[in-house]
């Protein structure tokens, strides 16, 4: 078992140290909001304060709240360590690092889900092989940190419910709240602490869950009330806001070069920070209500579409993913190893591996169809069944994608909600046999119902 995991870490280092080898740099430290965060760092690092003099859309030369600080200070501490002309290839080393331990946290979770120690490494297996962490590992960008704290959140939570530990839900909290501070997003998870852990947990365990988050984000939101004059978590909800509601732009931002006018429009205004975050939700919400009702449900229908597709749509994976939990749940070896052997062959024919200057191809990727498949309907059958793990995962999976319902859809969001489902999807096969067993009685029954009859 641990030998198994320690393969699995040692083969994710030399990818990615194959990858870092190949990617430039300065390309990487530029896309999305890799400018943004680099600046912050560089500003930080030199004395001038928390300023962004670089960015994509918004610049300030005025202590900003534009981007929580998990990030920028990780990136800090790099620079402190590596030298801020190598911040970029030494960030993705650490992103590296964390990745490789992703498939033994993957592993921990699903065993204190209640999963058995092969189902477990299934979940390892999947966890490594899922290529939206490793992309997400290869960018400038906080999500692959954030989602790494929300599944140690998880995994310490369950804990604290299996076994009473103060310690254990403490940890939890402080995981919790620093997944917000690396992504500002996430302050939408804070919803857990009133449903349901509020009707779970004994009033002090839930008491002390609360103070921890507030001693952890509270500094930053009061600092955030002194320098922009409001204890905000961030202030780029409103250009958020206005871009998911306004009918011009595409719902998959494809024209993302002109979406940044309209914040320096409002900056050359002289607008400050809060007061232009707060036209823009005014703004957004004003396009959005002046439009019929019909058109309003389809730009939300196109949201949850963007956040639903299939993003890596291949036939020889789809058919094998969505066959292989049910060749489990059947456990006859020879079809299984059947099903093994031709997708090797195919992947490897089809899809073969090869490090390119844009990243890591695999043969055999974890179907994106098939996860959010299995993924979806083992959480749900679960919590239907009262397991509280799977009920957490589940309201964590929806929580996470409502930000890309009421603001912009964005793929590094649904690739941090799709790893949530990586335990889930290893425990697919006891679901299918489960149901199995159901229908079984259920014919059973219905065959002795005919014979009284």
């Amino acid at each position: 078992m641990v030998s198994v995991l320690a393969v699995m870490a040692v083969a994710s280092i030399a990818l990615s140290l194959g990858e870092i080898s190949r990617v430039d740099p300065e390309v990487l430290g530029s896309l999305y909001d890799g400018r943004e965060y680099i600046s912050l760092a560089s500003n930080l690092l030199t004395g001038n304060g928390y300023l962004i003099t670089e960015g994509t859309t918004f610049t300030s030369v005025n202590p900003t709240a534009y981007r929580t600080p998990g990030y920028p200070w990780l990136l800090v501490l790099v620079a402190k360590v590596a030298s801020l002309e190598r911040l970029v290839p030494a960030t993705l080393l650490f992103q590296a690092v964390i990745l490789a331990v992703v498939p033994a946290l993957f592993f921990l979770l699903s065993r204190r889900l209640g999963l058995g120690v092969g189902a477990a490494l299934g979940a390892a297996g999947f966890g490594f092989l899922l290529l939206p962490l490793r992309y997400l590992s290869m960018l400038i960008q906080p999500e692959l940190i954030a989602v790494v704290l929300l599944l140690l959140a998880i995994e310490r939570l369950l804990a604290h419910l299996e076994t009473g530990s103060i310690a254990s839900a403490a940890c939890s909290a402080a995981c919790l709240a620093g997944a917000i501070l690396f992504k500002q997003n996430l302050v939408v998870v804070l919803v857990l602490f009133a449903f349901p852990l509020f009707r779970w947990l004994k009033r002090s365990a839930w008491a002390i869950m609360a103070t921890v988050v507030v001693v952890v984000i509270g500094p930053w939101m009061v600092r955030n009330a002194v320098v922009v004059g409001a204890p905000v978590v961030s202030t780029n909800g409103g250009i958020n806001f206005y871009l998911g509601s306004n009918p011009r732009v595409p719902v998959n931002l494809d024209r993302l070069a002109d979406h940044g006018q309209v914040v320096r429009t409002l900056m050359e205004e002289g607008r400050s920070e809060l007061e232009i975050d707060r036209e823009l939700y005014r703004l957004g919400w004003q396009l959005f209500t002046s439009k019929p009702v019909w058109e309003r449900l389809q730009r939300l229908v196109a949201k949850v579409g963007v956040q639903a597709r299939d993003y890596f749509p291949t036939i020889h994976n789809e058919v094998f993913f969505m066959l292989l939990p049910i060749m489990l749940a059947w456990g006859r070896a020879a079809p299984l190893t059947l099903l093994l052997i031709a997708q090797l062959v195919v992947g490897f024919v089809v899809h073969p591996v090869e490090i390119t200057p844009r990243g890591l191809y695999y043969a055999n990727l974890v179907d994106i169809l098939a996860l959010k498949v299995y993924g979806v309907l083992a959480l749900y059958y679960f919590s239907r069944k009262g397991h509280r793990g799977f009920r957490v995962l589940l309201l964590l999976y929806l929580l996470v994608l409502i930000p890309g319902v009421v603001f912009i859809p964005v793929d590094r969001i649904t690739y941090m909600a799709d790893s949530l489902l990586i335990p889930a999807f290893a425990a697919s096969p006891v679901m299918l046999r489960s149901i199995g067993r159901q229908l079984a009685g259920w014919r059973r029954s219905r065959k002795e119902a005919s014979r009284e009859g």
